[in-house]
């Protein structure tokens, strides 16, 4: 199930962008706190006051659990978006990190493309809008209804279950993950705006439009 957020922004992706532009442009650091869910309904937003403030970096922590994944939602500014994880301490050693669209549908993922096991992905023409980026320790990989979303090779989503959404995480083998904290570095990223500031926005932009056809008719006459 698609979340409240996903619903009002996604259909809205070109009007928030347009006018994000003309907001502050200071890279800030979305920390997750209390640990992140690992399903649509339940990912920790990255949200902000600061509308189009971009999102250069999430901190987090992978679970001392069997079997954990964290999912954040944030907003793509379109355009070239990339990802890459960092780690610190802990035995999350091998980390994987997967892309998915505001339906939950996968978009890519990568395993040891970084240094010393770690991920990375860059990709183009995305665009703008709602999407979840999620990260787990090497084994356990999201599946849909249709069964394993990504493919063993790191891109696209090829797996039996890629063409639905996102439903939760298995292992596909064994049970080889890790936990300790992580940073993932991101480009292309904003935080996610709350649903009163895009109404705002929204209302600012009639306003705005309204004022215009005033000047025009006024030309006119």
């Amino acid at each position: 199930m698609v979340s409240t957020h996903s619903k009002i922004f996604t259909g809205l992706a070109a009007l928030t962008l347009s006018l994000s532009s003309a907001l502050p442009s200071m890279a800030a650091t979305f920390a997750e706190g209390i640990d992140a869910g690992q399903t649509l309904g339940t990912a920790k937003v990255a949200d902000s006051s600061a509308f189009g403030t971009p999102l250069d970096t999430i901190t987090g922590s992978i679970a001392v659990t069997t079997g954990n994944a964290d999912l954040y939602q944030i907003y793509l500014t379109g355009g070239t978006f990339s990802a890459n994880t960092n780690l610190t301490t802990g035995t999350l050693t091998d980390t994987q990190l997967f892309l998915f669209n505001a339906s939950g549908i996968g978009v890519v993922w990568d395993d040891d493309t970084g240094t010393a096991l770690l991920s990375q992905f860059s990709i183009s023409n995305v665009t703008a809008g709602i999407y979840y980026l999620g990260i787990s320790g090497y084994n356990y990989d999201p599946i849909s209804a249709g069964g394993q979303i990504f493919g063993t090779t790191p891109g696209g989503p090829t797996g039996v279950g890629g063409a639905s959404p996102l439903t939760g995480w298995a292992f596909t083998s064994g049970t080889t993950t890790g936990s300790g904290p992580y940073t993932i570095s991101l480009t292309g990223a904003t935080f996610v705006p709350e649903p009163s500031e895009v109404l705002g926005l929204l209302a600012f932009a009639g306003l705005g439009g309204a004022a215009f056809m005033k000047r025009r008719k006024q030309v006119s006459a």
